[in-house]
């Protein structure tokens, strides 16, 4: 009869250990998520961002374009970059070009950089819901 009453406070005692230790778990596995998710967003706006830079140098004068540009490598990947903040550096171009000229002087950089609010999934125990993510890039023109 010892054992027996034993075996059911030991029973007891797991469960009241799990119920304790499950919203931890719950919280590193969401945390998890969220780095997961930040960490593609991160990749994904430097892709755009590579992208924008790409398109700039070919039309520097265009920043709709670049913008356009980097928008569209972002849209298939649930990255939804309209309300993100798409920022080129002016360039000094020259003013009357000929069709077969470049639109800038050979080694003029173009730099797109994108800022991106990106919502945690775990809100409850952030003082910060969103964070923001910056990246860019850099290019010369050939």
């Amino acid at each position: 009869m010892l054992n027996r009453s034993r075996s059911r406070q030991e029973r007891g005692q797991e469960v009241v250990e799990f119920a304790i230790l499950l919203p931890v778990l719950i919280w590193m596995l969401f945390g998890m998520l969220d780095f997961g998710r930040v960490y593609f967003s991160a990749i994904t706006i430097t892709n755009a961002a590579r992208v924008g830079a790409r398109y700039g140098i070919i039309y520097p004068d265009d920043t709709g374009g670049i913008t356009a540009a980097a928008q569209a490598e972002a849209q298939g990947s649930g990255v939804d970059l309209t309300d993100a903040t798409v920022s080129t550096i002016e360039l000094s171009c020259p003013d009357s070009l000929t069709p077969t000229a470049l639109p800038c002087d050979s080694g003029t950089p173009v730099r797109v950089t994108i800022t991106y609010r990106f919502s945690l999934i775990l809100t409850a125990f952030l003082a910060e819901p969103e964070i923001e993510i910056v990246r860019s890039a850099e290019m010369m023109v050939p």
